[in-house]
């Protein structure tokens, strides 16, 4: 769990990194707000897709390599933001920024949902998510300096570096409870308790189409509550810093 928790801290960082250097690149690169704009909506729309398209390449190269590959791409794509020397590779580097970021939440889920009995999942997914309110405070807190001590392209290597320091602990401690050799049985049973508490036996499961998933009033609630949510969130994320140094100004 806090494996989860120490990488969505990481990841929102890599993230935030350009909103809090806006004044900086706006400068060096002469963007307007419109181009500040553009650059932010191909992260965002590479998000969404990356989101869409993680959950299967996760399920299907398990929560271990899964996890490690999001991260190193994202953490790559974050480094790289240091080496483009245009509007057009920004975009480019934000939409591979956000296809690899998308990979971070399904692959903490899954591998919440190993570790931990159904009943503890909820407790363990929120101790996680909390990594994104961390890493939004930390960001603000060491970005400015960096880029005031170093420039603003250490700013995007040094935060996207963290990432492969979490890679190592990761690829090393981790391993899935039927498979780590300091778990013990009664552990595991603890684990597995909901299977075996609720007995239902073990059938092929179907993947259900998007037609299907849309018939149900639990996917719209989720669908409606993010398009209600998310946009005041990406706002405060990738604005709020322009606007406050804007009015200091």
């Amino acid at each position: 769990m806090l494996a989860h928790f120490f990488a969505t801290t990481i990841n929102y960082p890599d993230r935030a990194v350009i909103s809090l250097l806006k004044s900086n690149l706006s400068d060096e690169f002469k963007w307007s707000d419109g181009d500040y704009s553009n650059i932010e909506i191909a992260f965002k729309i590479a998000y969404a897709l990356g989101l869409l398209g993680a959950g299967r390449v996760i399920d299907k190269v398990g929560s271990k390599a899964g996890y490690f590959l999001a991260t190193l791409f994202w953490s790559l794509s974050a480094v790289a933001h240091a080496f483009v020397t245009g509007t057009l590779g920004f975009i480019g580097v934000r939409s591979a920024l956000g296809i690899s970021e998308g990979g971070n939440f399904p692959a903490a889920i899954k591998a919440t949902a190993e570790w931990f009995p159904k009943k503890e999942r909820a407790f363990a997914t929120g101790i996680f998510n909390s990594g994104t309110n961390i890493g939004a405070i930390v960001a603000p807190l060491t970005v400015p300096f960096i880029a005031a001590a170093r420039g603003w392209k250490w700013a995007f290597i040094i935060t996207g570096a963290t990432g492969f320091i979490w890679l190592v602990f990761w690829y090393i401690f981790y391993q899935s409870p039927a498979k780590h050799k300091f778990i013990s049985k009664d552990e595991l049973d603890y684990i597995n308790s909901d299977d075996a508490a609720e007995d239902i036996p073990v059938v092929e499961q179907k993947r259900i189409s998007w037609g299907k998933l849309l018939q149900y009033r639990q996917t719209w609630a989720f669908i409606i509550g993010k398009f209600l949510t998310d946009p005041i969130w990406w706002f405060y994320l990738f604005w709020l810093p322009d606007f406050w140094n804007a009015n200091m100004d």
